[in-house]
């Protein structure tokens, strides 16, 4: 697909929202993400950056506007993947495991 959505809101509850580990796996995969916004899901701005590693969209209207204007700009498209993908190694759980583990300290 040349644009991945990724919903982030919360099955339990419409108001919230939630990082999913889809959010991982689509940029890790070189895929280009749209997602929704949820002031809940900022925290995920401290890992990646919105409109330079994924876009994300508060309205429906957004969101198809986006879609369309990503569709017809494959370069700048196919650029915010790159950039997301290229910061797949940091945020695996495996080094996120070891950066744990180097940091821990036994009192």
């Amino acid at each position: 697909a040349k644009i991945c959505f990724n919903p982030r809101w919360c099955s339990r509850d419409a108001n919230k929202s939630q990082i999913k580990g889809r959010d991982f796996e689509l940029m890790g995969a070189g895929a280009f993400m749209i997602a929704s916004q949820h002031t809940e899901t900022n925290d995920f701005h401290e890992l990646y950056t919105p409109d330079l590693e994924f876009v994300e969209a508060h309205y429906v209207n957004q969101m198809i506007e986006q879609i369309m204007y990503y569709l017809n700009h494959n370069e700048e498209r196919e650029a915010i993947a790159n950039r997301a993908y290229l910061k797949r190694d940091q945020n695996l759980w495996t080094s996120r495991f070891k950066t744990f583990i180097k940091n821990w300290q036994i009192w």
